[in-house]
């Protein structure tokens, strides 16, 4: 072989060698950009259900404030219609005078000679007549005040308890929370219908506030029961009462 051939075949070989780089490093740059479009379309998949999870929590949030006001609402109209009812003079006729009972302490004595021992007697007689009166108005308020319906407010210790009963399991209530809420969008969406209950509450959220209610009220739970699929006739599929 001479030296011109062998040249050439040294030609041909590093020509054949830049072509397999250059399809090589086109394989790599091709298989990057098909990772990175299925990445982008992930990512956007996952913009797109945190933005329709985002208006789940946005219109949530919206129902229950406004459901918060309402009962906000309620509680001072039932304060203002509480303290018309303590201002009410027709109040008064619902609690007989002292004078009015038969065992009243102030009965007049005709044999009794009036006292004049002082020249302020009478007034003593009216001040003691005005005292039991002034007494019986604070227990009218108080009677009235007592009818309110027992609504002892919140210890703050149980607030807390079952604030760290959330914060411990919060990744398994957002997991039940997003999931009864998509569900629910997407059924009443096929069905091209929202249903809310008297509250306001979407289907989800009145499911998952039923649920988080029971969670935290309890401080403890366990299994009394579970279901194996693989094996129906084992003993812990059979559940009594």
């Amino acid at each position: 072989m001479t030296v011109k051939e062998l040249d050439s075949l040294m030609t041909l070989i590093a020509e054949k060698k830049r072509q397999m780089e250059q399809q090589e490093s086109e394989t790599n740059m091709q298989i990057l950009l098909v990772f990175l479009h299925c990445l982008r379309k992930q990512k956007l998949e996952e913009l797109n259900e945190i933005q329709t999870d985002l208006q789940y929590i946005k219109d949530d949030i919206s129902s229950v404030e406004r459901h918060r006001l309402d009962l906000y609402r309620t509680k001072e109209r039932y304060s203002m219609r509480l303290r018309m009812l303590l201002d009410e003079p027709a109040a008064s006729k619902m609690w007989p005078s002292p004078m009015d009972k038969p065992n009243s302490a102030f009965v007049p004595n005709s044999r009794a000679p009036p006292s004049t021992s002082s020249p302020g007697g009478l007034n003593n007689r009216r001040f003691d007549l005005r005292a039991p009166a002034s007494h019986q108005g604070h227990q009218r308020r108080d009677a009235l005040a007592s009818s309110d319906p027992p609504n002892p407010p919140i210890q703050s210790g149980n607030v807390i308890a079952r604030k760290r009963r959330v914060q411990a399991q919060f990744n398994e209530l957002q997991e039940y929370y997003l999931q009864r809420r998509r569900t629910g969008a997407q059924s009443h969406r096929q069905e091209d219908v929202v249903a809310m209950n008297r509250e306001g509450y979407h289907e989800g959220l009145e499911d998952f506030q039923s649920v988080l209610t029971t969670f935290t009220r309890y401080s403890r739970l366990r299994v009394i029961a579970e279901l194996r699929h693989g094996d129906l006739f084992h003993s812990a599929n059979i559940v009594s009462r």
